[in-house]
């Protein structure tokens, strides 16, 4: 296993490069509607393609889990049995990114035996990158993130909502909602100190990098209800996760959860 700093830099070699196949399609692409409703495009099947050869050769042994690849009952046994496994989404925010609007990302997380253990997520259009192990602290664009010692909690930040939240939750947050269509990218504002929270919804490749990275930083990430995320069982189902996800400053968790509530 590399060290971290040298870990870091082969995943974002890889980043550098699923980034330019993504920049190569952007604004060029249709995307067509899988089987869950969301969409898929040339772009998230050819990074998803170029990050399963890469990534276990970072780590030996390692295996690939990703949004646009279906798997076996067999591939799930592997996964069971590995010690260290790759989550990916190579467009998070595919919707976004087949309008041509630049707020998507490419998301890749590493697990070990089912627990995060990395994460890197990078943004192509404006060329951000998130990034964290365990343990090490989490990092935007190279400078430290640090929730407790260089974030304010001011009065009116915003909270980041699904683009469709309306009509899933009541919602009486005092202050500015928004939605720009990525989860991840939503999680990790909260990760820079420039949102409150962020409610979301999705698969596991949708959360584990930019969950790793904001609770490397000090935040929270949980499900809306207060129970905890077990990584390692929605590694291996690779369903949706159990119930809305809330991301939230340090302090915050239990004011969020109770002015956003799912409509039963």
């Amino acid at each position: 296993m590399p060290v971290y700093a040298e870990l870091l830099k082969r995943i974002n070699e890889a980043a550098d490069r699923a980034a330019e196949l993504a920049l190569l399609y952007f604004g060029k692409v249709r995307g067509s509607l899988k089987k869950d409703n969301s969409y898929v495009t040339r772009a998230d099947i050819e990074i998803e393609k170029y990050l399963r050869e890469t990534l276990p050769k970072i780590v030996e042994g390692s295996v690939v889990v990703g949004e646009e690849t279906d798997i076996s009952n067999d591939e799930i046994e592997q996964i069971n049995n590995t010690e260290w496994v790759w989550v990916i989404d190579p467009i998070d925010g595919t919707a976004v990114f087949i309008d041509g609007l630049p707020f998507f990302c490419i998301s890749i997380a590493l697990a070990h035996n089912g627990e995060p253990y990395a994460g890197l997520v990078r943004f192509p259009v404006t060329g951000e990158t998130y990034e964290a192990v365990v343990g090490c602290g989490a990092y935007y664009n190279g400078n430290r993130l640090d929730l407790y010692g260089d974030t304010k909690i001011r009065l009116g930040m915003p909270l980041y909502v699904p683009s469709k939240s309306h009509l899933k939750y009541m919602n009486s947050y005092p202050g500015k909602c928004r939605s720009l269509g990525s989860a991840a990218g939503h999680i990790l504002l909260v990760a820079r100190g420039v949102a409150k929270g962020a409610v979301g919804e999705g698969s596991v490749w949708d959360f584990l990098g930019a969950s790793t990275i904001l609770q490397e930083s000090g935040g929270s990430v949980c499900y809306i209800d207060g129970n905890e995320i077990d990584w390692p069982s929605v590694i291996t189902r690779q369903e949706k996760l159990m119930a809305p996800v809330l991301a939230a400053l340090p302090g915050c968790r239990d004011e969020l959860a109770a002015v956003i509530k799912p409509v039963k």
